[in-house]
């Protein structure tokens, strides 16, 4: 950031990938070497239901940062998705300490409504 280029400038920083959730999700699972159970749920009622999540977790907007104004002007470069993934997810695995996520309380109570949600949703599929 020590560039005459940068003076008086805004830049994005982000990884180069754009990643749905979902694959963002699957690729944690990957380097976990876990196989998770997906429950899609409509935001409405996760939040009907008393589920209300702070942002970035409801954050529905689509979006797209683009980096190439910092990597022309100032050389940036990002670490590959797969890189920076497998070592934080290993480092919270292996080596974090602290507190739980914000919520993590709630976990069981989300577990117990996305099996009654699925339960929900494939009777209704059986009538039809």
């Amino acid at each position: 950031m020590t560039s005459e280029r940068a003076i008086n400038q805004v830049y994005n920083l982000a990884q180069r990938e754009t990643v749905r959730l979902i694959d963002w999700l699957r690729l944690a699972a990957h380097f976990l070497k876990v196989r998770p159970k997906f429950v899609s749920i409509p935001a409405e009622v996760l939040r009907s239901s008393g589920f209300i999540y702070p942002e970035p977790l409801t954050f529905v907007t689509t979006f797209f940062v683009n980096t190439h104004k910092a990597e022309t002007d100032l050389g940036y470069k990002t670490t590959p998705q797969v890189t920076w993934m497998k070592n934080t997810v290993h480092w919270y695995r292996d080596f974090y300490n602290g507190p739980n996520s914000m919520g993590y309380e709630n976990r069981q109570k989300e577990i117990e409504f996305a099996q009654m949600y699925q339960q929900a949703i494939s009777a209704l599929s059986d009538k039809t």
